[in-house]
């Protein structure tokens, strides 16, 4: 059995260095194991959620392709 460095709460930086060691299927059951988790969403994000859809339904012209929107947010003007 592998020895797990003892550590009470770790960085952020310190999980991403141990999850990198992991192998691939280590890595998959962790993923598995996250998405397991029951995540509560505040309904405060659930509803501007709903609004956001909203918008969009009622005035779909607002929306712009991925890429689009990718390229006007990193262009340097």
């Amino acid at each position: 059995m592998e020895s797990v460095p003892q550590v009470s709460k770790p960085t952020f930086n310190q999980l991403k260095e141990l999850v990198r060691n992991l192998s691939s299927a280590e890595k998959l059951r962790l993923n598995d194991f996250i998405w397991e988790e029951n995540i509560e969403i505040p309904s405060e994000h659930q509803i501007l959620v709903k609004e956001r859809k909203e918008k969009s339904r009622l005035n779909p012209e607002r929306l712009i392709d991925w890429d689009a929107a990718v390229d006007l947010l990193t262009r340097n003007d």
